[in-house]
């Protein structure tokens, strides 16, 4: 999935990262800090993954395929959405990234998303990750 529009995010969080691994891969954790969704999965390689809830009166059903499971490093999943405006078929699909690296007195959480066929949708989704990663880092640090 290298074609389309491209995220990339950073951000620090004063955390270990066996938390910030618990908050990305808990759907009891996730529901905190992503917009209250409810998250569906058996959390293996290759298994379907949904994540569905309602943002801003928006109502979302996300659906894909966990590709990485690297434990407290690296979380990858493709997924499709309707409200990316494309068809539900394989190069529509966007991946989303994650990787976990220490720091000083914390860690760094990389996102990268990828594989948008609308630049307007990728500048749409630059806001609400900088919304989704500012809650997680302050889900993360709060629980300190």
């Amino acid at each position: 999935m290298s074609s389309g529009y491209k995220i990339n995010k950073e951000i620090k969080v004063k955390a270990h990262k066996s938390e910030v691994w618990k908050a990305l891969t808990t759907p009891e954790l996730i529901t905190h800090y992503l917009m209250g969704a409810h998250v569906l999965s058996d959390w293996k390689v290759g298994s379907k993954i949904v994540y569905q809830g309602n943002f801003n009166g928006i109502d979302f059903r996300d659906e894909g395929i966990i590709d990485i499971l690297d434990f407290e490093r690296r979380y990858q999943y493709s997924y499709w959405s309707k409200n990316h405006g494309t068809e539900n078929k394989p190069e529509n699909y966007v991946s989303i990234s994650y990787m976990i690296m220490d720091d000083n007195d914390g860690v760094i959480i990389k996102l990268t998303q990828s594989n948008y066929k609308s630049e307007k949708i990728a500048k749409s989704m630059e806001y609400i990750w900088d919304l989704i990663l500012g809650n997680l880092k302050m889900y993360l640090e709060e629980k300190q």
